[in-house]
């Protein structure tokens, strides 16, 4: 009995001694074989950049590749235009001989080029003796627009006698001042277009009937000039007389001048007569002569515009509303 007691005392013994190193083993292993474990991974998501792709951009203009040459140029005719050859008789230097070009030969670009020196060359150009001169109306009809009246005066052939006649009496004082200059610049105008053959003189008329020179004069540069003057000057004024002279006593003045064509602006309002024989009112216009008549501001049924339409169509004329539609 002793010995299976001690048996089970040495069993025992050794039961918790294997379990006393196993636990002690356990502790010891288990540290050991979790430290390659990771309970978690601290990290940044990044993006690859995308690769880029380089642009290729052409020439804006095509690159001449140098290359080598092999054929020989062998021209014997080719002329050089920088030859020494002596001035013709026209002035031009031209190649004498044909020179032979040599692609072999080296060019410096140190060495002059151009004419010898012993060429003589004239200092001086030919000059035209005798310029040649444009006329004086040939100039302004190229640089200013013909009026209804120039075309009118155009149309007529043969030399001319013309008379400007403007009305300045005491009712034109109602005419608006831009207007009256327009009207004066159409009459001076008309003065630049006419041919050295022409011949004008002025006339006026308000308290009397004036005339500027005593006969006609040569359609000139100098009187063309000094008739400008003139008609700068020509301002309606105020009389003292009841009434003042009108259109028909204006044609009645130059009746023995023969004149060719009348020039009249007025308003056409009569002051020395009653209402006229419209049938008969063409013998009021001296025998050969075509009147241009000339309005503003008035409408076309006003009586004086009436009378001067008939003035001037039944002397072989025209009647231009200055401002109307018509004479635009």
């Amino acid at each position: 009995m002793k010995g299976i007691h001690r048996s089970n005392l040495a069993l025992t013994l050794s039961v918790v001694l294997h379990l006393s190193i196993g636990i002690i083993g356990f502790y010891f292993w288990m540290p050991a074989k979790e430290e390659g474990r990771v309970d978690r991974i601290e990290g940044a998501l990044m993006e690859a950049p995308k690769q880029r792709i380089k642009r290729i951009i052409p020439p804006k203009r095509i690159q001449l590749q140098k290359r080598e040459v092999t054929t020989p140029t062998d021209q014997t005719s080719l002329k050089i235009l920088t030859s020494n050859a002596p001035v013709s008789d026209r002035g031009i230097v031209s190649a004498a001989q044909p020179t032979r070009f040599d692609l072999s030969q080296t060019a410096w670009l140190d060495q002059p080029v151009g004419l010898d020196t012993n060429v003589d060359i004239p200092n001086q150009l030919p000059v035209i003796e005798k310029p040649v001169v444009m006329r004086r109306t040939q100039e302004a009809k190229s640089e200013t627009p013909k009026s209804r009246l120039v075309k009118f005066i155009e149309k007529q052939p043969g030399p001319q006698r013309i008379i400007y006649a403007m009305d300045l009496s005491s009712s034109m004082l109602n005419l608006n001042p831009l207007r009256l200059s327009r009207i004066r610049m159409i009459l001076q105008d008309s003065l630049g277009f006419l041919e050295d053959h022409d011949q004008f003189n002025l006339l006026t008329f308000s308290e009397e009937v004036k005339r500027w020179r005593p006969d006609f004069s040569a359609a000139t540069k100098t009187n063309v000039t000094q008739a400008i003057e003139e008609l700068d000057l020509a301002q309606p004024k105020k009389t003292a007389q009841a009434s003042d002279q009108d259109m028909l006593a204006a044609l009645d003045s130059i009746r023995n001048t023969q004149p060719t064509i009348v020039v009249l602006f007025s308003d056409g309002i009569l002051t020395t007569a009653g209402i006229p024989d419209f049938s008969k009112i063409k013998n009021e216009v001296p025998t050969g002569t075509k009147v241009f008549a000339m309005g503003a501001e008035m409408s076309a049924d006003f009586p004086g515009a009436v009378i001067m339409r008939t003035l001037s169509e039944q002397s072989g004329g025209e009647f231009w509303l200055v401002g109307e539609s018509e004479g635009n």
